[in-house]
């Protein structure tokens, strides 16, 4: 059987055959499982995998591609390429201990829109399609919130990447050189990214947003190393591989390796091609600065505009000036045409009045208060707004930095609402997965007590025959009288179980032989009813059963049709799954505190049962357990119960409302069409 890794926890899972999802053992996920057709495919899924768990995200991505090469319709080979380009690393949830996805490696297009992503659903059956796509929704609210943050973020001129601390902790060689740089650029005027300063004010915060925005507007990467390792370590590796996919789309950018103390062909492949600089040269800083020159301009200050020679145009800078107030009047009206009407003659005579924008926005989206534009999406990314944030005066910076950040607050809430969400349907697709599951173990438990029924029935009619057999041959040996008493003994000896009524071995009554008593009381000493023990006693109508009782196996009175009421001690600590089904003229049962699950199918088909006591020891109510209790009416379901399964009280028509805890987890296929289900 082939073994591979979860890709949330890691544990090692056996893989069974011809199955496609399952719930790992480990973190208690729903995941996904590959198509493994031998031991090469094991270890190519398994590279990859171990790449992806270690953050070497290049390494994983080629790895995926040789496995869809090799075996092109196996979804799980285009998920993991997905999960891989994105960088995404699944942590625990250290109060839920739930498995929750990050991003490393985020990207502007939606995973939602990834061709790999959409091959993944192409080729996956029902059941993997409704994981891979809760995943990317949840991983694609993570996307949208990261862009959002990384889009508030100023654009950088150099972006210096290094290794910051050793495997022990303590701070490298690097980084002191990095910092000299840094040092050395913001004197001269650039804007670097440097993330030992950079994300300084950044702490508890994901980094990534920055990270992302910093590598997508540096005009120039430095990439400083001491050693061959610390050039290939895997989050300096992660960015510098970053910003070379980012110069196959831009070519105006630049990499420049800066190494020291090492030798130059050390520097792995990827960068060898780059012009790079030995950091222990004299005269290195003057020629960097000249190497970054040629790519960076640096912003001078702005020029501030001459004073208009015109009265208008002079009054165009002021939050007074006649056609703002206009403007304002206009939208007070909701006359929005003339109000941006009027917001455009203003900007034709001072372009940079901030408040000039400010009201054009609130023309373009049709609202007559500010307060209204908390209200509206992406509010932040249109140009208007922009335009608005650039020229603003301190009063209108406050206001659209109110609004900014009460939009990227709102965003995170519906992120969280939403993650929250594909939690509960991950909960409820787990459960479903659990209960199909402990409804096949049922079937092939019966299909085995079958099995051994029939064997041990073959037994028994082999065992007789071999017994007729030798009798028969002492019969031809053996005087008459002698005959004639061996005879009778071997008869009381076969009969015996049969006089008696039942079977037993003094702590388990296997098996009531009589099927036609009306009335039986369990021996004193028994401690455990076995399965199936009163199978076709369809005339029994009373049962007592002794304090010695602790369990009642699978199906002990199934099928006891006359029987009308039962007392279960107060020792009884398991009721197994139909341990009453089918016992239709039962009218009434009480269920002792010692009990706290009510298994599958207990009193499945018992439809004269009116009334049913539920003791508060009890926290699990599973499948079918009432089903078909035609005539129950009313139950009360005690606050111990935290879970009400699949189909438990399906069939019960006489049901016409129930309340249950608050917290109780209930299946929507738990009560019949028609029952109104209340939450106390």
């Amino acid at each position: 059987m082939a073994k591979i890794q979860c890709k949330m926890c890691g544990g090692s899972l056996e893989l069974p055959e011809n199955i496609s999802s399952g719930e790992c053992p480990y973190c208690g996920t729903l995941t996904t499982f590959p198509k493994i057709s031998g031991e090469h495919q094991e270890n190519l899924y398994n590279r990859a995998e171990h790449f992806r768990r270690i953050n070497e995200y290049d390494k994983a991505v080629a790895a995926y591609e040789k496995i869809i090469e090799a075996t092109p319709d196996d979804p799980e080979a285009y998920w993991g390429l997905v999960l891989s380009r994105f960088g995404i690393e699944y942590v625990e949830d250290p109060l839920t201990h739930e498995r929750i996805p990050t991003c490393h490696r985020v990207q502007f297009e939606s995973i939602l829109n990834d061709a790999d992503y959409l091959a993944a659903l192409d080729h996956a059956g029902s059941a993997e399609k409704d994981i891979y796509e809760n995943e990317a929704k949840c991983i694609a609210d993570i996307q949208k919130n990261i862009l959002r943050v990384s889009n508030q973020e100023k654009p950088f001129d150099v972006f210096i990447c290094y290794k910051e601390t050793t495997d022990g902790g303590s701070r490298t060689k690097d980084s002191a050189l990095a910092q000299d740089i840094y040092y050395q650029l913001t004197n001269a005027g650039y804007k670097v990214f440097f993330s030992r300063i950079t994300l300084e004010s950044k702490l508890g915060q994901q980094y990534e947003p920055y990270i992302f925005a910093a590598l997508n507007s540096a005009k120039v990467m430095l990439v400083i190393g001491s050693k061959k390792e610390y050039f290939e370590a895997v989050w300096v590796r992660n960015e510098w591989s970053r910003f070379l996919a980012l110069m196959k789309k831009d070519r105006s950018k630049l990499l420049i390796p800066c190494y020291k103390d090492m030798d130059a062909y050390d520097i792995p492949d990827e960068l060898s091609m780059f012009q790079a600089q030995d950091m222990g040269k004299i005269g290195f800083i003057q020629d960097l600065l000249h190497g970054i020159a040629k790519v960076v301009t640096k912003n001078d200050p702005s020029v501030a505009p001459a004073p208009a020679s015109s009265t208008a145009a002079g009054d165009a800078n002021s939050k007074d000036h006649p056609f703002l107030q206009r403007a304002k009047l206009f939208l007070e009206t909701e006359e929005f045409d003339s109000a941006k009407e009027y917001c455009e003659k203003l900007l034709d005579l001072n372009p940079q009045n901030g408040w000039a924008y400010f009201y054009r926005i609130m023309a373009e989206n049709k609202v007559g208060d500010e307060k209204l534009l908390l209200n509206i999406d992406g509010i932040d990314q249109q140009k208007t707004f922009q335009l608005a944030k650039r020229f603003a005066d301190n009063r209108l910076a406050e206001i659209l930095d109110e609004i900014i950040n009460f939009r990227i607050e709102e965003e995170q809430r519906r992120a969280e609402e939403e993650q929250n969400r594909y939690r509960k349907q991950l909960v409820c697709l787990c459960q479903r997965y659990s209960d199909r599951r402990q409804e096949e173990e049922q079937r092939r438990a019966e299909e085995e007590q079958r099995r051994r029924e029939e064997e041990q029935r073959l037994r028994e009619e082999k065992r007789r025959q071999e017994e007729e057999q030798r009798f028969k041959k002492i019969l031809l040996y053996l005087l008459l009288p002698i005959i004639g008493i061996v005879s009778i003994a071997v008869a009381v000896f076969i009969a015996f179980p049969y006089i008696r009524g039942y079977k037993s071995d003094g702590k388990t009554l296997i098996e009531v032989t009589d099927k036609n008593i009306t009335e039986f009381t369990i021996p004193d000493g028994v401690t455990e009813i076995e399965n199936w023990a009163f199978r076709g006693c369809k005339s029994l109508k009373s049962i007592t059963i002794p304090d010695s009782v602790t369990k009642i196996w699978i199906g002990a009175f199934r099928g006891c049709s006359s029987l009308k009421s039962v007392t279960i001690p107060d020792s009884v600590t398991v009721i197994e799954n139909g341990a009453f089904s089918g016992c239709s003229s039962l009218t009434s049962v009480t269920i002792p505190d010692s009990v706290t699950w009510i298994g599958w199918g207990t009193f499945e088909g018992c439809s004269s049962l009116t009334s049913i006591t539920i003791p508060d020891s009890v926290t699990v109510i599973k499948a079918r357990a009432f089903r078909g209790c035609s005539s129950l009416t009313s139950i009360t379901i005690p606050d111990s119960v935290k879970e009400i399964w699949w189909e438990a009280f399906r069939g019960c028509k006489s049901l016409k409302s129930v309340m249950i805890p608050q917290n109780c987890i209930v299946d929507s296929e738990a009560f019949p069409d028609g029952c109104e289900v209340i939450r106390r």
